[in-house]
Order: structure tokens, then sequence, then C-alpha cells
């Protein structure tokens, strides 16, 4: 394997993933961001891969950092919102909900999280759940 080739290691990082071994999947991504520290598609699927592990504030610090590079990438939101949603972080997980399905709905069908990949009403869903859980919270106090 070169040792200097990002697709060799992300292509690998992705298919320890599919296998389940996210510790594998994570240091195949991070080679790929060593390498290249701006590399958007590395830093969302260690954030799948930490947040798989429960690492979960590696996870946010990686789809943060996409975030700082894609701003309209739904995808990201919605991971993170899910991974604050994991926590009990329910107004940032609303917030990134949101910011997701406002993403989905104005893009239409862009590969990054647009309405065809059906994370529109995974978010809204997902929106709508951390609403109440959140309600639900308040009223326990």
């Amino acid at each position: 394997m070169d040792p200097n080739n990002i697709k060799t290691f992300n292509n690998r990082g992705y298919s320890y993933a599919k296998m389940g071994d996210y510790s594998s999947a994570i240091r195949d991504y991070s080679s790929v961001i060593e390498m290249d520290p701006t590399n958007t598609h590395a830093h969302h699927n260690r954030g799948i891969s930490f947040d798989k592990n429960g690492d979960f504030q590696a996870a946010i610090a990686d789809f943060t950092k996409v975030l700082e590079h894609d701003t309209k990438n739904a995808n990201a939101y919605f991971n993170r919102g899910s991974t604050h949603d994991s926590i009990g972080a329910y107004d940032k997980a609303i917030a990134d909900y949101s910011k997701a399905l406002d993403l989905d709905k104005a893009s239409g069908s862009n590969g990054r999280g647009s309405a065809g990949s059906g994370n529109a009403s995974k978010a809204q869903l997902a929106a709508r759940r951390s609403a109440f859980m959140k309600s639900q919270q308040s009223l326990r106090r």
C-alpha cells in the first residue's frame, strides 16, 4: 500500500467502518487528515466512526471541522445534531437538525444531504423527537 495515497486510506477506512471496526477506520481517516487537513470527506467519515465508537466530543469536533469548510453540508449538520442528541445537548441538536432540514429543502439534489438522500425526513423526525425530549426534561425540573 502506498503510504501517501489518500484515496487508499480513505477507501480502507470506509471498508473498516462498514465492517464495524471503527478504531481501524479512525486510524485510516486520521492518516488522510494528516496528509490533507482540509479533507472534509475524511473528517466527516471519521466523525461518524468516532460517534459509533462513543467518542462524542471528537465526533462533534470533526463534524464542526467539515462545516468550517462547507457551510452547506446538510449531512454534517444532521450527523452533528444526532451526536448532540446522543449526549443530551437538545438545544444544539435541534439547531443542527433544523439547519440540515433547511439546507436539504433548499438544495434539491446536490449529493450532500439532498432530498433524495432521505435525511430531510430523518432530520425532521429527529428534531421533533429532540424537542419533545427537551420539553419532557423541562417538565421534570
